[in-house]
């Protein structure tokens, strides 16, 4: 209403959750006769009932007037059938022509994600190419083939397994384990276990903190940069004990007031 557009946020997927009803079947109406310019009468024509445009993944329902899907994904209209599809495929880079993508199944992009974009999905995402200042949060894993320049503003957000080549300066948070080659100067929370392997398993600078365990080559470096470790409690717990802690002490501060 005030002029402004919107670059990202362009809905370009449109999700649909299992059951739902995709479309439906407008029967016929009766035709009207017509009249020729001498008045003779041409009969209307009976009108035939539409086919249902079905698919991939969907399911006509009970009554046969339309369609429902029969999996969560992204439903798509092509060749004259509906499809739902599981999974939603980028073939470049996440920017300005794509929009940010929010998404109920699988993502994969075969090129990098821009600075400033979002990557949202419920099941696992799988990155081609670099993040780069971006935000990029999975309900399932998430597989980063090249690594995160996140340039102090990545937030890479996963409830599964999290694994790529590097990291440097982003914020890191996975349920799970996290993978990786070299990480360097970034905020690191990991429930599981933090894995550095590869040719230099290097670990040096930020804030690393796992549930279970560190594996690395190398912890730190000979120019005094302070890197920070703390292995034992899931990060997720501790700061839930952070949080409980300050709120019963403000509930004993209000009680005292009371």
């Amino acid at each position: 209403e005030d002029g402004r557009v919107d670059y990202r946020n362009l809905d370009l997927i449109e999700n649909v959750r299992k059951g739902q009803r995709l479309c439906s079947i407008i029967p016929p109406k009766p035709g009207e006769d017509g009249k020729t310019v001498t008045g003779e009468i041409i009969p209307s024509s009976v009108g035939k009932l539409a086919k249902l445009p079905t698919g991939k993944n969907v399911k006509p329902t009970e009554g046969s007037d339309g369609l429902i899907a029969l999996i969560d994904g992204q439903v798509s209209y092509t060749n004259g059938r509906i499809n739902v599809y599981p999974s939603y495929e980028v073939s470049s880079d996440v920017d300005n022509s794509t929009g940010n993508i929010n998404f109920i199944g699988n993502v994969i992009i075969r090129g990098n994600v821009l600075s400033g974009f979002q990557v949202e999905a419920s099941g696992n995402i799988e990155i081609w190419g670099v993040v780069e200042g971006a935000t990029v949060k999975a309900g399932g894993d998430i597989l980063i083939r090249r690594g995160v320049r996140g340039n102090n503003k990545a937030l890479i957000i996963s409830e599964g397994d999290i694994v790529t080549k590097y990291i440097e300066h982003s914020n890191i948070e996975a349920k799970n384990d996290i993978k990786a080659e070299t990480i360097m100067h970034s905020i690191v929370k990991c429930g599981g276990k933090l894995e550095l392997s590869g040719r230099k398993g290097l670990l040096v600078g930020g804030s690393i903190r796992a549930g279970k365990e560190i594996s690395a080559k190398v912890i730190g470096s000979q120019l005094a940069t302070i890197t920070k470790i703390e292995v034992g409690v899931s990060p997720s717990l501790r700061e839930a004990y952070k949080s409980i802690k300050e709120e019963i002490k403000k509930l004993q501060s209000d009680l005292k007031k009371t």
